[in-house]
């Protein structure tokens, strides 16, 4: 009886230490994204966008009375707009979803619970913020108790289109059919009224929760261009004197504003729908109104949203940098097969690009055709009973959750691989580009698809990966004319891939160009560079080529056939003088080993010689940050490491000498190290017996 009782006391006080342990872990993970948070600058814009919405709304309102127009319009086909502001011409400004009236195409269902890579992720822990023309149905029997409503709700304020988004994201599987990605998530639910105060302030800290938020969805977005409304008639929303609304492709300050908040906030990552402008519109000279003057008729000329090649009809949000935009494509039932099976048929609605500064939109494509959620009126029309309801939508409204709730898998994932660390935004956007799958006929990226098709399983995959190798994922930072170099040999039976991401800062003034910071990623092989992917907004339509990319604040460089053995150098600098360091995440497949000139590979072998386990590093914020064996760490003065024991979790043990690849000289315990100017590894080596146990 005493022995039982004994293996009950060993085992709940391991259970204890190992949630003090967990506990710990995270408690240093939000620590780190906090320290890397400018929450001063946040705070000053917080103030800032507070006094201008204000301002904005008032004015709206004043509009609305003297034009007899109903503030918030929720139009038959449950398409919900609202009047937010007027602009600097005195045009009305209008947010609106984009619904027009998943898992297994993404392969995330690949990661999920009973999904072959064996993963089960389901968001545990995971935060996720949704901004959206209403609130969600906090009491649906698919979402309960896993939405938070964080703004002022009445039921009036209640919407079926975010409720259709918050199930696409987190439904829990009571109707097997409308089962959502990340169901253990958390969802904090907000209207879009003042959203960049708010989307401010949760990336300082959610309201009420004092941890930040590091991944929100966005279905919506300003009206541009044609548009049909409750009245049965087309709406122009763009310059009455132009044919084509100049809103779309251009970088404007909402563009500037949203890339300013995740500039200041580097670990949130926020996802947005591309619109579903492409191809709307009726004939030229059909009668019609103007969005300024409600109560007019006009029969003056406007080509219709993309005119006849279907190219530039992104509007305003969807064409921020830093974040990622989400274009639709129709549902994949089997899943990917080839870059063929990816169409838009049934989804021909999915706003492209490109930007009018050149830049590849959208990012990432995702099933936005029919999906099957949660709403809380019946058949989503308002009118009918409420409750626990579910219906069919599509739009890109729609592919961004699916997008989102994989991100939430994809972080909850890199937690648990590396130590309940976070990746940064510009890594989860990499990774995501990286592991696309080829979509459009041509190969690379095009501004109908974007990069690709999103593949949850593959970037699942890698991050695994990156524990063994961990080169294959990588957060940098490039100082003013710095040039990054590394060595790799490719495995020669796959090409060799490098992306890389940066959160650039938003330009000084609209006249500068929208990309600030333009690096340049380079693979260099003796004589010959190979040079990244580059597309021409000038013929939208025209295949990828591989030149100098001065748009993009992405880059990817690929190898299709390099030879085994060789030595590749992949470089990293940047073309202007860096008003300060510049971050940068990169992605790197198809190596076998890699050397940093600039580097120390720290590595841990048992008695045998073979890597194991994990070795701790001292950072700059004062704890252990625990890698893998065989991580290559940054040339530092002084380094503090010490070996580990996987198998003893939460401890160490002294290990019987270290040795470096200069002198073979021994140190005991743990040192620091300040002469590094020619090693490149150090061992820790364990022998069968091991002194000096702490």
């Amino acid at each position: 009886m005493m022995k039982k009782l004994l293996l009950i006391l060993l085992v709940s006080t391991a259970f204890i230490y190992a949630q003090d342990s967990l506990k710990q872990k995270q408690v240093k993970a939000f620590e780190k994204v906090i320290s890397e948070t400018d929450t001063t600058k946040l705070k000053e814009l917080l103030k800032y966008y507070e006094a201008h919405y204000n301002q904005q709304k008032v004015e709206a309102i004043k509009w609305a009375i003297k034009n007899k127009i109903p503030i918030k319009i929720i139009l038959p086909n449950g398409k919900v707009m609202e009047l937010m502001g007027l602009d600097k011409e005195g045009k009305p400004i209008y947010y609106s979803t984009y619904n027009v009236i998943a898992a297994k195409t993404i392969s995330t269902d690949k990661v999920q619970p009973g999904g072959s890579s064996g993963l089960n992720l389901t968001g545990s822990a995971i935060d996720i913020g949704i901004w959206d023309g209403g609130f969600v149905y906090t009491t649906h029997n698919s979402l309960y108790p896993q939405v938070v409503i964080k703004d002022t709700a009445t039921a009036t304020d209640t919407s079926d289109h975010a409720t259709h988004v918050a199930g696409t994201m987190i439904a829990n599987g009571v109707q097997t059919n409308a089962k959502g990605i990340a169901p253990d998530a958390k969802l904090y639910s907000y209207d879009w009224d003042n959203d960049l105060s708010e989307m401010t302030e949760a990336a300082i800290n959610i309201p009420g929760v004092q941890r930040p938020l590091m991944l929100s969805n966005h279905s919506y977005g300003r009206e541009a261009g044609w548009v049909y409304r409750e009245d049965k008639k087309w709406w122009w929303y763009g310059d009455n004197n132009v044919a084509v609304d100049q809103n779309f492709g251009k970088y404007d300050d909402l563009c500037s504003s949203i890339d300013q908040i995740i500039y200041f906030a580097p670990y949130y990552t926020v996802v947005w729908a591309a619109g579903n402008s492409r191809g709307q519109g009726p004939e030229p000279y059909t009668s019609h109104k103007h969005a300024n003057d409600p109560n007019g008729t006009y029969t003056d000329l406007h080509y219709k949203n993309g005119g006849d090649t279907g190219f530039d009809c992104i509007p305003h949000q969807g064409l921020a940098k830093n974040i990622i935009t989400i274009g639709a494509i129709d549902d994949l039932p089997n899943g990917y097969q080839s870059s063929t099976s990816v169409v838009q048929q049934n989804t021909s609605f999915s706003s492209w690009g490109p930007t009018d500064d050149g830049r590849i939109k959208p990012d990432i494509v995702a099933n936005g055709d029919a999906l099957y959620s949660t709403v809380y009126h019946d058949s989503a029309k308002v009118g009918k009973p409420t409750g626990s309801y579910y219906f069919s939508m599509s739009g890109t409204s729609m592919s961004t959750p699916s997008v989102t709730g994989s991100i939430a898998l994809l972080q909850e994932h890199y937690k648990n691989k590396h130590n309940q660390m976070y990746p940064k935004a510009a890594t989860l956007k990499a990774l995501i580009i990286h592991t696309a799958d080829e979509a459009g006929a041509n190969s690379g990226p095009d501004y109908s698809f974007g990069w690709g098709l999103m593949n949850t399983k593959k970037t699942a995959d890698l991050i695994s990966l990156d524990v063994n190798y961990p080169t294959t994922i990588e957060e940098y930072s490039l100082s003013n004319g710095q040039i990054y170099s590394l060595d790799v040999v490719p495995t020669g039976n796959e090409p060799l891939k490098v992306t890389i991401a940066w959160t650039d800062p938003p330009p000084s003034s609209p006249t500068d160009p929208v990309l600030v910071n333009d690096l340049d990623l380079r693979i260099i092989k003796s004589t010959t560079t190979y040079m990244p992917w580059k597309l021409d907004w000038q013929y939208p339509s025209a295949a990828a080529t591989k030149a100098d990319n001065t748009k993009d604040n992405v880059e990817q460089v690929l190898i299709d056939n390099p030879v085994a053995g060789q030595t590749y150098t992949i470089r990293v600098s940047c073309k202007n003088a860096l008003a300060s360091s510049q971050n940068f995440s990169m992605i790197i497949t198809g190596f076998q080993s890699a050397t940093n000139p600039d580097a120390i590979t720290l590595m841990q072998r048992d008695a045998d010689g073979n890597l194991f386990g994990n070795l701790g590093i001292w950072n700059i914020y004062g704890y252990w940050v625990n890698v893998p064996s065989g991580t290559q760490n940054a040339k530092s003065t002084p380094l503090t490491i010490r070996a580990e024991q996987d198998f003893k979790s939460g401890t160490y043990q002294k290990y019987n000498y270290w040795e470096d690849n200069l002198s073979n000289r021994y140190y005991l315990n743990w040192n620091t190290f300040n002469n590094f100017s020619s090693i490149t590894e150090v061992t820790a080596q364990f022998n069968n017996t091991i002194n000096n146990a702490i």
